[in-house]
């Protein structure tokens, strides 16, 4: 079974629109927690630091079903060449901190996370 989708977000408005119809295209192979975690925490980190909270920019969500696989791009409008500190752990500390946290859960709730400009790569095993 092979899928590919491509949605344009303009701000995160449509985001419970786009996040239904995903969750329909992977109901029964991707646990809905984790495909809104793995969207909420993607998209929010375009919107806000890729394209800095500019609603005219889009954002290109590209979906793949493959096999075994799901596979996510997230493509900014932002310049890109960003770089970006994974965190390793979130302590008591900086549970709360806004910088990190959200890559963070997407390294842990992904087999593979990739940057390349101004698009992020998620790839995760389906069930």
């Amino acid at each position: 079974m092979e899928k590919q989708r491509e949605f344009i977000l303009y701000g995160l408005g449509d985001f419970p629109k786009i996040l239904d119809e995903i969750a329909k295209i992977t109901k029964g192979i991707l646990d809905e927690f984790d495909l809104q975690l793995i969207l909420s925490e993607s998209l929010s980190n375009a919107f806000i630091h890729g394209n800095n909270s500019d609603d005219t920019k889009p954002i290109y969500l590209r979906l793949k079903l493959e096999d075994e696989l799901i596979r996510f791009e997230i493509e900014d409008s932002g310049a890109g060449k960003k770089e970006f500190k994974v965190p390793e752990e979130i302590s008591g500390e900086n549970i709360l901190d806004d910088h990190g946290r959200g890559l963070f859960l997407l390294k842990c709730f992904t087999d593979s996370m990739d940057f390349y400009n101004n698009t992020l790569f998620l790839t995760k095993k389906c069930r």
